[in-house]
């Protein structure tokens, strides 16, 4: 009878074995298929590290966004009806450079003939900017032009201007749509750099915090696909240094903006429509 008991309560020990070696294999095997599963599961592509020069340019972005969404914010000074042109200011600062805007409605010209007259800066802007001496390319920073433009004294007794912008490019060809942005920033170590090897004379050094154009196209109203203009948004935020007269900085600046912005127009129209 004890023999008996005995071979019963062996057996069920190895069947007892038996049901937890087949739960843990059946345990391995479902492991194993999950790790397959997720080493053959795509990974996520690493997030590409930003250059100072990028990270400049999506700011400039990002800011003349920002500046448009809230320029109805800003104080209109000129109101043109007759040119469908909005011009308006805003006071960042009482002892900072004032941002001045252009809104207008341009029909005739398209974002395309814009950005042309723009990417070649460096050749076009003596053509139509009155009040520009010269505008050279000072060198590349790999994908980004750093351009010195010499602008001529906007007074008696005023000192004349010099600035040296990074140029930032950005296309939306989809959309028919692009950004023109130039700026100071980022740009201190090469100003050294061409002060070891040129002589300014008696220019000052102006900084621009953003001046850039976003052309944005109009669609003629019986072909939703033809671009028949363009809908320009122009920023410009800059500190002239030295000492400039109030009156200058509040009649004389937007005025000469306005000049500029119509010229560069005028002369755009010119460029092949694509």
């Amino acid at each position: 009878m004890q023999s008996q008991q005995l071979v019963k309560q062996n057996t069920e020990k190895k069947e007892t074995q038996q049901n937890l070696e087949q739960v843990l294999e059946s345990k391995n095997i479902e492991s194993n298929l999950n790790s397959q599963k997720i080493s053959q599961s795509p990974r996520p592509n690493p997030v590409k590290k930003l250059s100072k020069r990028e990270k400049i340019r999506q700011e400039l972005v990002e800011q003349i966004k920002q500046i448009f969404e809230t320029r109805t914010t800003a104080t209109v000074i000129g109101d043109y009806k007759d040119k469908n042109m909005v011009l308006r200011k805003r006071i960042i600062d009482e002892d900072g450079p004032q941002q001045i805007t252009i809104e207008q409605e341009v029909i005739g010209v398209t974002p395309y003939q814009y950005i042309q007259t723009m990417r070649e800066i460096t050749k076009t802007q003596v053509e139509w900017n009155q009040h520009l001496k010269s505008c050279e390319l000072f060198k590349k920073d790999g994908d980004f032009d750093i351009v010195i433009s010499f602008f001529k004294s906007p007074a008696l007794f005023v000192a004349a201007r010099i600035v040296m912008d990074a140029a930032y490019y950005i296309d939306y060809p989809e959309k028919n749509e692009y950004m023109c942005l130039f700026s100071s920033k980022g740009n201190d170590d090469y100003w050294e750099e061409y002060l070891q090897y040129n002589d300014i004379g008696d220019y000052v050094r102006a900084f621009a915090h953003i001046s850039g154009h976003w052309f944005r196209p109009l669609y003629s109203p019986q072909n939703e696909k033809e671009v028949i203009g363009t809908q320009v948004f122009y920023v410009n935020q800059a500190d002239f240094g030295g000492e400039i007269p109030a009156w200058i900085k509040n009649t004389m600046a937007p005025r000469a903006m306005v000049e500029g912005w119509e010229a560069l127009s005028a002369f755009s129209k010119k460029n092949p429509k694509q």
